[in-house]
């Protein structure tokens, strides 16, 4: 299954026309509630956040994909903040345990599902966007993908949102 998720206000009909019957397509918009880090995806209720809004519906999504797409708007170098709070709440797909991969130490995954992870980063109404921010966004898409321990990521930078292609 592919899952599209979106920060784009308007419809985004350029998105929307890639889809088909494996694909969701999920906006960030209206913004969900932020991870208050109570851990309450580890202990209370094991993979399904404890915060009862749409949010949880991202996260069951997230662990049935096979391939993520995450069209954000650039942000002082990193993602949006509807983005990153749908992001954030994705805690519940790792398990509470650790593991130390590439001299690092990390949450193993909870699903046995392998993802493949595309950031699609767009600049906010045509502004450039300096070399820092892009390789600070690069940084921000590799650690994520360790993180959520994807077999594959990528990370394209777009003028505007209706130049993203998938």
């Amino acid at each position: 299954m592919k899952l599209i998720l979106h920060d784009i206000k308007d419809d985004p009909e350029n998105l929307i026309s890639q889809a088909d019957e494996n694909t969701i397509v999920f906006s960030a918009h209206p913004m969900v509630k932020t991870c208050n880090a109570c851990m309450g995806c580890f202990l209370k209720t094991p993979g399904m956040c404890v915060i009862d809004d749409r949010g949880r519906d991202f996260l069951r999504y997230f662990s049935q994909a096979d391939e993520i797409h995450i069209v954000s708007e650039m942000l002082y170098g990193g993602l949006s903040v509807e983005i990153k709070a749908i992001q954030d709440r994705c805690l519940g797909y790792l398990l509470p345990f650790f593991e130390i991969k590439e001299d690092r130490m990390h949450h193993p995954p909870r699903y046995e599902n392998s993802i493949s992870l595309h950031y699609h980063i767009y600049s906010s109404e045509g502004a450039e966007m300096t070399v820092f921010e892009t390789e600070c966004m690069k940084g921000i898409a590799r650690a994520n993908s360790r993180n959520l321990s994807v077999k594959s990521f990528t990370c394209d930078f777009y003028q505007s949102s209706d130049e993203v292609a998938l």
